[in-house]
């Protein structure tokens, strides 16, 4: 990602960085996903350019990191989709589900399960870790 990154402190929340990312690249070298290897393509790879942020706690440590929004669904080979959802449809092999195939349309099944986590989230505890948020 090298000289496609700009870092900024949100001025609402000083403990969130804010970064946007466009990445580019050759899929010349298998691409572990799950439990199985996609074998090189040499196709490129162009993601349209994406906002994340990573959020610190008070020791400085990073507990929630965002990626993959979409900032510009227009730009590059990945059919406006961001993070590996965008770089699996560029090589040619997108995921199996409504979310992976074109521009986001959140399918029934996958809002609840955003909802849930925000929920989660809501009630101090971190969906991945099912750890309390300090």
């Amino acid at each position: 990602i090298q000289d496609n990154v700009w870092f900024q402190v949100d001025p609402l929340e000083p403990n969130r960085c804010w970064f946007f990312s466009r990445p580019t690249g050759t899929h010349t070298g298998p691409l572990k996903f799950g439990g199985s290897t996609i074998a090189p393509t040499n196709k490129h790879i162009e993601t349209a350019p994406q906002a994340s942020s990573m959020l610190f706690n008070e020791d400085g440590k990073v507990y929630t990191l965002t990626v993959g929004y979409t900032m510009d669904k227009r730009v590059g080979n990945s059919n406006g989709l961001g993070a590996l959802l965008g770089i699996l449809y560029a090589v040619g092999k997108p995921l199996p589900v409504p979310e992976g195939q074109r521009l986001y349309t959140p399918s029934l099944r996958f809002e609840s399960f955003e909802r849930i986590g925000k929920m989660v989230e809501t009630l101090g505890f971190d969906p991945n870790t099912r750890q309390r948020i300090p």
